[in-house]
C-alpha cells in the first residue's frame, strides 16, 4: 500500500526524496551535554561504590594519609564544594576536608587531627 503510494508520487512528480531530519549546532551541543553529564554521573557512582568496597575490605581500621594525601584530597574538596562532598566524601567528612584547605591556603598545612600547640 504504501509502496503504491510511493510509486503514484513518482509519476506525478518525479522520484521522491527521502530527507533526514536537520539538527542545528545548539541541539547537537544540548543532546552532547546531557550525555557527557550522564557518563560523568554513572564514572563518579562507580567510583563511590569502588570506595564502598575498599573501606569494607579495611575492616573498620582508619585509613592513614600523609599531609600530601592530605592537600591533594582538600585541593579536589575545595573545588567540589561541602554539598556535593556529602554525597561522595567516605574518607573523611567534607568539613574535614574543607578545613583541611583552610588550612593549607592559610600556609600552615593539613593537620593529622591533633590539636594546635597550646590548646590541649
Amino acid at each position: 500500500m504504501f509502496q503504491e503510494w510511493i510509486e503514484s508520487r513518482q509519476r506525478e512528480s518525479g522520484p521522491v526524496r527521502q530527507t533526514l531530519p536537520v539538527f542545528d549546532a545548539a541541539t547537537f551541543l544540548m543532546v552532547l551535554t546531557g550525555w557527557l553529564q550522564r557518563r560523568e554521573r554513572e564514572v563518579i557512582a562507580y567510583l563511590v561504590e569502588e570506595n564502598r568496597v575498599l573501606r569494607g575490605q579495611l575492616g573498620g581500621r582508619r585509613v592513614r594519609l600523609t599531609n600530601d594525601d592530605r592537600r591533594r584530597l582538600a585541593a579536589r574538596a575545595q573545588r567540589v564544594g561541602r554539598r556535593d562532598l556529602r554525597g561522595v566524601a567516605t574518607i573523611v567528612t567534607p568539613d574535614t576536608l574543607l578545613r583541611w584547605h583552610g588550612n593549607s591556603s592559610r600556609g600552615s598545612g593539613p593537620t593529622d587531627g591533633a590539636a594546635p600547640a597550646g590548646m590541649a
